[in-house]
């Protein structure tokens, strides 16, 4: 039986409190004990920048089906088969997602997070998921496909 990816979302409402030091310091941590590792950053970009040298080329958007969708996809394809040994990949934020989502319907939001994670997880076992501080339609689908 294979095992399903694991997704951790830090969320809190409030800003400062180091929701994006624990994401980074959770995806290290797993990535360190070979864990094959995904981080999202669903925020302003702290994340994005903190771990930029993992970064695959693929923005937060294309998860929920906004900008470039299915190529996004295939740079991830491409990036793991020239695999370069690290467990830690992440996936930027960008101002798309900001911009788009609250004009999307709440369910199909929830239900293109959802597709895309289950594409993703034959190559990660775990994945942590920064959120901004509030509760924006992405902190919401975000939350309705977290383990913890």
């Amino acid at each position: 039986m294979e095992q399903r990816m694991k997704i951790l979302v830090v969320a809190q409402g409030k800003g400062g409190n180091g929701k994006t030091a624990t994401s980074a310091h959770s995806a290290w941590f797993a990535a360190e004990q070979g864990v094959r590792t995904l981080a999202v950053d669903f925020d302003t970009g702290n994340l994005s920048l903190s771990l930029s040298s993992h970064a695959i080329g693929m923005k937060a958007s294309a998860l929920f089906g906004l900008g470039e969708g299915d190529a996004a996809f295939d740079r991830l394809a491409a990036k793991q088969a020239t695999d370069d040994g690290s467990n830690l990949d992440l996936i930027a934020a960008d101002k798309q997602l900001q911009a788009l989502l609250p004009f999307a319907p709440q369910d199909q939001v929830i239900a293109n997070l959802r597709d895309s994670m289950e594409s993703l997880g034959p190559h990660y076992d775990f994945c942590v998921i920064d959120t901004p501080p509030n509760l924006s339609v992405a902190v919401g689908a975000a939350l309705s496909i977290a383990d913890a």
